[in-house]
């Protein structure tokens, strides 16, 4: 009659044996294991670490030249390369707008028509966005040039009329030009895109009135001027 082997207890250390069996079976499999798990370690501690960041207040849609700032205009984000100045909250809402921006454009003192402009005007003036009729000069015209500004006369049946000069010696403080999509990290936009033919301009203050009321009914004639 065959013993029934549940009756017998199992030998003390057989059941170490199997053990020790298996692992010298798998060994190589539990070497590579743990080899990965050390590189895994390894390559975390080796990581470097995140980008610092800094809080900027950027622009959070595409805006036109002249646009003025609202609270929904603007948002602070987290950049890891921020610009050299940028203006707070409360100075950028309610100020106008230098130049045409994009999303995520970094708001900086020269990107308003504020103190970042009217600090670089002539005592004296005013900053006033100014809309050229001709294209050709408003792509040769630069920072620090001065225009005179001519209203040209409305046609009259063929009749040879002379342009109003509206004022003199206007000086150029920025180029006004339409955002062009760049892929950038950020996904802002590049403002030096296409021509518009608006420069920002310094003229004097008691012009003002003038070329306020001039520039609603027609684009400027300009003249380049050579002050030496």
């Amino acid at each position: 009659m065959r013993a029934d082997r549940r009756s017998h207890p199992e030998r003390p250390g057989s059941r170490a044996r199997r053990w020790r069996a298996v692992l010298w079976r798998y060994r190589f499999v539990l070497a590579a294991a743990c080899l990965g798990w050390a590189l895994v370690l390894v390559l975390a501690d080796l990581r470097p670490p995140a980008a610092a960041t800094t809080p900027v207040l950027v622009v959070t849609g595409t805006l036109p030249a002249g646009s003025v700032l609202t609270e929904t205009d603007v948002e602070v984000r987290q950049v890891r390369d921020p610009p050299p100045s940028t203006v707070s909250f409360e100075e950028a809402v309610g100020s106008p707008l230098a130049i045409g921006v994009g999303p995520g454009t970094p708001v900086v003192p020269t990107l308003l028509v504020g103190p970042g402009l009217t600090g670089s005007a002539p005592a004296g003036t005013v900053v006033l966005p100014i809309r050229l009729a001709d294209p050709a000069l408003a792509q040769l015209v630069r920072v620090g040039d001065r225009l005179d500004l001519y209203l040209a006369p409305v046609d009259s049946g063929g009749q040879v009329l002379e342009s109003e000069l509206i004022t003199a010696g206007a000086l150029i403080l920025s180029r006004v030009d339409e955002p062009a999509a760049d892929p950038s990290l950020f996904g802002a936009t590049d403002p030096a895109g296409g021509p518009t033919g608006v420069v920002i301009a310094a003229v004097a203050a008691s012009d003002a009135a003038r070329v306020s009321g001039a520039s609603a009914v027609a684009p400027f004639r300009a003249v380049l001027i050579d002050e030496g």
